[in-house]
């Protein structure tokens, strides 16, 4: 039941004018447009609505970095498949055969001797003026 007591005006008068209120400024859902009633900050009608309009909203942003971070994970693991065999160096057109995308990594670092190494996560690798290889592997930081 609802209790809202002025002292200017007697509680009955003062349910009254509340039920008018909230059957007369109906909010609109922001997706489905259905009328609605609740809190003042209240933009959706129920949880079904809030979750389909924000992945409306956030859609294509949301399916492009998973389609990025596919590519970072793949590089990863074609880049962990060498190292694993113990290989240090290997031919580009090897990489590229596996499905390697030289165009996607996670940062770059520059070694002691001035050579850069790109990274997709831990596995490293490094391309030198001959078209091969050099791989590596990050050391974890303690």
């Amino acid at each position: 039941m609802f209790k809202f007591v002025s002292k200017r005006l007697p509680s009955f008068i003062c349910a009254y004018l509340y039920t008018l209120k909230t059957h007369i400024m109906k909010k609109h859902c922001l997706e489905c447009n259905d009328a609605f009633s609740g809190r003042s900050d209240k933009k959706f009608c129920s949880d079904d609505c809030r979750s389909r309009h924000y992945h409306k909203k956030k859609g294509d942003q949301i399916s492009r970095i998973r389609r990025i971070n596919y590519i970072l994970k793949r590089n990863r693991l074609i880049l962990e498949k060498f190292t694993h065999k113990g290989k240090r160096k290997v031919r580009r057109s090897l990489l590229l055969e596996q499905g390697f995308s030289f165009e996607f990594f996670t940062h770059v670092r520059e070694s002691n001797s001035g050579s850069k190494f790109k990274y997709c996560y831990d596995q490293g690798y490094c391309v030198k003026p001959d078209d091969s290889i050099f791989l590596r592997v990050e050391r974890k930081r303690s």
